[in-house]
This record gives C-alpha cells, sequence and structure tokens, in this order.
C-alpha cells in the first residue's frame, strides 16, 4: 500500500508539472516593423492672367515632386471644372512620360525617386476661344513603389 501511494504521488506530481509545464509555456518574439511614408506635391507655376484670349498660349507647366524618403508611383487627374471651359482650352499632354488610363489619370510611366520630380504633365494651356475665366483641376495621388512592378499594379490596390 505503501508502495502504491507513493507511486500514485509520483505520478500526480509528474502530470502536474507536465500540465503546468504546458500550460505555463509561451513565446516572446519581437518584430520591428517600420512604416514608410510618401509625401508628393503639385509643382505648378501659374500666373493667371485677367483673361484668355482665343489663340493665346499661356505658360502653365504641372509636375510632381517627391519630397520624402521612399521611391513611389504617381498619378494625376486634371480637367477643366466645365464642360465649356474644356472645349474652349487645348492642353498638350506629355504622352512620352504619362499614360492616360480608363479612369481618367494620367500615370507616370516612371518610377518617382525621393528628392526628383516628373517630367511635367503639360506645360502650357492655349485658349481656342476669349475666356474670362479658365479653372483646370490638378489632383496628383502617390502609392509606395516597393514591392509593385508598375504604376497600374501599384494603383490597382487604392479603392
Amino acid at each position: 500500500m505503501k508502495k502504491f501511494a507513493a507511486l500514485s504521488l509520483a505520478l500526480i506530481l509528474m502530470f502536474t508539472g507536465s500540465a503546468f509545464a504546458y500550460l505555463s509555456a509561451h513565446q516572446v518574439k519581437i518584430n520591428s516593423v517600420t512604416v514608410g511614408d510618401n509625401i508628393t506635391r503639385i509643382d505648378e507655376k501659374w500666373s493667371p492672367p485677367d483673361s484668355l484670349k482665343e489663340g493665346g498660349v499661356y505658360s502653365k507647366p504641372v509636375s510632381v515632386e517627391n519630397v520624402s524618403s521612399v521611391p513611389c508611383y504617381v498619378r494625376v487627374f486634371a480637367d477643366t471644372t466645365t464642360p465649356e471651359m474644356r472645349k474652349s482650352a487645348e492642353i498638350n499632354f506629355n504622352s512620352m512620360k504619362w499614360t492616360k488610363k480608363p479612369d481618367g489619370y494620367y500615370y507616370y510611366n516612371d518610377v518617382l525617386y525621393p528628392g526628383e520630380k516628373t517630367k511635367c504633365l503639360f506645360d502650357s494651356v492655349k485658349a481656342l476661344a476669349d475666356m474670362d475665366e479658365f479653372e483646370l483641376m490638378v489632383y496628383e495621388e502617390s502609392v509606395q513603389a516597393e514591392g509593385f512592378q508598375s504604376a497600374s499594379e501599384a494603383f490597382a490596390l487604392v479603392r
């Protein structure tokens, strides 16, 4: 009986110790994650005249500058604010460095590295009619280039 009690006590201690070890085992891993941010801005030089005269060509260079520390892809939406203005002006977009996609955005064909500026999306506006007022909206977006092969692929994830 003493042997049975000793054996029972040994088994209880063994299983209790195993259960405690099983329930209390843990592992800690520290994973450092850094967040990069891409900051871009429109670089635009425009001194609007009082009015635009038919046939006049007005300087308006528009490009995008990467002022962050990570390479990125850039796209720009540029359009007049009314259909009448669209019919009354001609904007010659740079199709060598920019590609217009069905979503209406112009995608820069190259990665834009930190400190760089894109080639101009356009550099002037030609008035096809006299206009007292002309408004052109320019909106840009950027996505970090790392992990993507193209601007289209990078922006496909942006909703």
